[in-house]
């Protein structure tokens, strides 16, 4: 005695399958930009200004998938960013006469974009469910 199944249609249904992935990771790339660009313009609008270089010199890098995961980046190379951000002494003549503060401006924002995340996600699945139901 011999059973068979037919897989009528499974082609067509595993090419879905593929398309739905790519579009995924396209989805949460796009996603994740959007949260970067946020995050940007949040250090920018917290950030102090004197001269506007620091305050200009916020870049965000375009999402990436690398091993699996997802990733957006924010950063600042203005050579005293560091000491805005963590703090430092304050150094006269070989002696350190005080401190200033860190303002934990890129970390203050990080942490309200992380906020972001559950928002994001949602979008993602109502995107995903949308292109599954065409």
């Amino acid at each position: 005695m011999i059973a068979s199944i037919e897989t009528e249609g499974f082609k067509e249904e595993l090419e879905k399958v593929k398309k739905i992935s790519s579009t995924m990771d396209f989805l949460v790339k796009s996603e994740l930009t959007q949260l970067g660009m946020a995050w940007q313009a949040d250090c920018r609008e917290n950030t102090g200004v004197i001269t506007g270089d620091l305050k200009r010199s916020w870049k965000v890098k375009k999402a990436k998938k690398r091993f699996g995961e997802f990733s957006v980046s924010v950063g600042n190379k203005v050579e005293y960013a560091a000491h805005v951000e963590y703090g430092h002494r304050i150094v006269r003549n070989g002696t350190v006469v005080g401190s200033v503060r860190g303002q934990y401006i890129m970390n203050r924002a990080k942490d309200r974009a992380e906020a972001q995340m559950p928002k994001v996600i949602k979008r993602v699945g109502r995107r995903l469910k949308k292109e599954l139901e065409k």
